[in-house]
């Protein structure tokens, strides 16, 4: 199941097959807002993760080892939600597992509680999350996304879609 990361992501998906979106930002990641990120993961994502679903987040990105969500938010998506969902600690490469507990011990109720409500329909045994990086053109034009999207509905400058 793939999951394109707003806003980069939108430049290698058809708005008319019906994408699914989530939304980790770079920045939260580079302030090191942990919850921030968990806090926003899509119902939809962790409902699928949950049952066992493989899912992919598609990052856009101007190089592909460039990627700090697929380098460093997914691998600490999947550790946490190993932690809360199936009670084990994970390995990460390339992560210091004290800094990968601080996150843990850290995480808000609020976010917590959110995230062990999809505990509930619990199937998978394993987190089977991954990130896929794509070639981005268009990062930081944001009138290039707005003009995809209206384009993509059929839209002209002036049309606002009220579909």
């Amino acid at each position: 199941m793939k999951f394109y990361n707003l806003t980069t992501g939108l430049e290698g998906v058809r708005l008319l097959n019906h994408p699914r979106f989530v939304r980790i930002q770079s920045s939260h990641i580079e302030s090191k807002k942990w919850d921030r990120i968990l806090e926003q993961l899509s119902d939809e994502l962790l409902f699928y993760l949950a049952i066992g679903y493989r899912c992919y987040i598609i990052e856009g990105t101007k190089e592909s080892s460039s990627s700090k969500v697929i380098r460093i938010a997914i691998p600490m998506i999947r550790y946490i939600l190993n932690r809360i969902w199936l009670k084990k600690i994970i390995k990460i490469p390339r992560m210091d597992p004290e800094y990968l507990d601080k996150i843990y011990k850290g995480i808000p109720e609020v976010v917590r509680t959110k995230l062990k409500y999809f505990r509930k329909f619990l199937l998978a045994d394993e987190i089977r999350l991954s990130g896929i990086a794509v070639k981005a053109y268009h990062d930081g034009e944001y009138e290039w996304y707005r003009q995809k999207v209206r384009s993509e509905l059929g839209l002209t400058n002036q049309e606002r879609c009220l579909r």
